[in-house]
């Protein structure tokens, strides 16, 4: 189950998401200089998600750059210099810009060697 609450005495759902069989959750930034992270990135067993905060509102967003390797599980994203982030999946790494809406660069490994 996925919870959004905010700071302050207690703790209070605000929004609550059950979603099965999740394996990784990475939060992200859009940009250097944003406040918050505002995108999620749910990885499961043969698919990766994306959720995104608008305003006071999450939902479900596709990301140009995740397109062609969305049904591939994400083992690790995180945020890079220059508004980037790096995605890796058991076969290949890829560096993100434009929040996700387009790969800059992918490498694979020599032979496809896979994970």
């Amino acid at each position: 189950s996925l919870r959004v609450v905010r700071n302050g005495i207690g703790i209070a759902d605000q929004a609550s998401l059950d979603l099965a069989g999740v394996q990784g959750l990475f939060c992200l930034r859009a940009t250097d200089d944003a406040a918050f992270d505002e995108v999620l990135l749910l990885s499961f067993l043969n698919e990766t998600r994306c959720l995104k905060m608008e305003g006071e509102m999450m939902g479900e967003v596709a990301l140009p750059g995740l397109a062609a390797s969305a049904h591939l599980r994400t083992l690790y994203a995180g945020n890079l210099a220059g508004d980037r982030w790096v995605r890796v999946t058991p076969g290949q790494v890829d560096v993100l810009g434009r929040a996700g809406a387009e790969v800059l660069q992918s490498w694979v490994p020599d032979g496809g060697l896979r994970a």
